[in-house]
This record gives C-alpha cells, sequence and structure tokens, in this order.
C-alpha cells in the first residue's frame, strides 16, 4: 500500500491570521476549521451538535468551514440545524477556496476538526498538521492509520466526547503545542517524493 502524500512545498508553517479578515473574524475569536464535502459520512451535523456544546463553554469561537455541499439539499438541511441551535452568526460558509488559500486559512485558524464516519484515506488532517494545526479526528476507517499518535481521535457518534476534546486543544497549551509538534512531524512522513519512490520500486519488481 502507497499511500498519497501532503505537497510541503504548499501546505507548510506560515502562521499568521491575515486569511480570516475576508470572513469579518475578529482578532479576539477562536476558529475551528472543517474542509470538506457535506454528505451523511462526512458527519456535520455531529460537528454542529458538538460546536453548539464548545460554543457554551468558548462564547468567542467561530467555525468555519470550507468546502461545496457535494450532495443535492443536504446544505438546506444543514442550515436549518444550525439555526435551531441559534448558531447562524458562529458558522462561516466560505464555499470553494483555491489550494493557495487552503493553506493560508489552515494557518490562520486555531483547530482542525474531521469527525468523518469512513474515509479511504483522509487529506486534510496531514494538510493541516503540516500547517501547524491541531487535530482532532475519527477513530474510525483509515483516519486512525493516517494521523497515528499526531492527533487525537474520538468516536464519531460522541457528542460530549469531541466537544470537550475540542475545549481541551483550545485551552490547554501545553496540550495544544505538543500536538503541533507531533503533527508537524507526521506530516513529514508522507511526502510525493517517497510515494513515488516507492511506486517506482513496484515497478522494477516486475
Amino acid at each position: 500500500v502507497i499511500p498519497p502524500a501532503v505537497d510541503l512545498s504548499l501546505y507548510h508553517l506560515n502562521r499568521n491570521r491575515k486569511a480570516l479578515k475576508k470572513y469579518q473574524i475578529g482578532e479576539n475569536e477562536q476558529v475551528v476549521l472543517y474542509v470538506g464535502a457535506e454528505d451523511q459520512r462526512k458527519n456535520i451535523h455531529f460537528l454542529i451538535d458538538s460546536f453548539s456544546k464548545l460554543k457554551n463553554k468558548v462564547p468567542k469561537v467561530k467555525l468555519l468551514k470550507v468546502g461545496l455541499p457535494n450532495d443535492v439539499g443536504v446544505r438546506g438541511k444543514l442550515l436549518k440545524h444550525i439555526e435551531s441551535l441559534n448558531l447562524q452568526k458562529d458558522v462561516i460558509f466560505t464555499g470553494y477556496v483555491p489550494e493557495s488559500e487552503l493553506a493560508e486559512i489552515y494557518n490562520a485558524v486555531d483547530l482542525f476538526v474531521f469527525p468523518s464516519l469512513y474515509e479511504g484515506f483522509g487529506m486534510p488532517p496531514l494538510e493541516a498538521m503540516a500547517c501547524g494545526t491541531p487535530v482532532i479526528t475519527s477513530n474510525t476507517s483509515s483516519l486512525p492509520e493516517v494521523v497515528g499518535e499526531a492527533a487525537v481521535t474520538v468516536d464519531p457518534f460522541d457528542v460530549d466526547k469531541f466537544a470537550e476534546e475540542m475545549y481541551e486543544l483550545l485551552t490547554n497549551e501545553g496540550f495544544r503545542k505538543e500536538m503541533i509538534r507531533k503533527g508537524l512531524e507526521r506530516a513529514k512522513l508522507f511526502t510525493w517524493d517517497k510515494s513515488a519512490k516507492k511506486t517506482l520500486n513496484v515497478y522494477k519488481e516486475f
């Protein structure tokens, strides 16, 4: 098995909050980021429920959602769910963004979350790690293998636990720094140079 890789020439440490200005996010607000679609396996309703619980403990926090809906009708249902929790001003949809801007967003936010029920691999957690952003993801499918010990993994059905871990990474500076360090090291293991060499070696065997 040869994994895909992270383009470290694009996704690398360059921490600043400039990318958040266009979304009217204040300097004193913390930002949780999700990147991906909105179909059922992405578990977005779960994330919104967990974020709502986090909001009760951390009032100055926003959830930034990058990406298109992907499935017909899912955005409307999601917006209704957000409205039912009175989070209309706290969940921000960017729509599609080019990769260069995405790298800037990763570098601008405080936390990356990826609560998918299933992923074949799961590139966004590694991209976030490469940019020095701590990660919380699911403890299911391929994701634990992707992130190793460099991210917090949580049951994607446990709303309270997911909210607790978000709170911990936003408020515990020592823990936060340790996960950032581990994430940066983990991301270095997945390079296109390594994947290309492994692929070439497979061809040489025949």
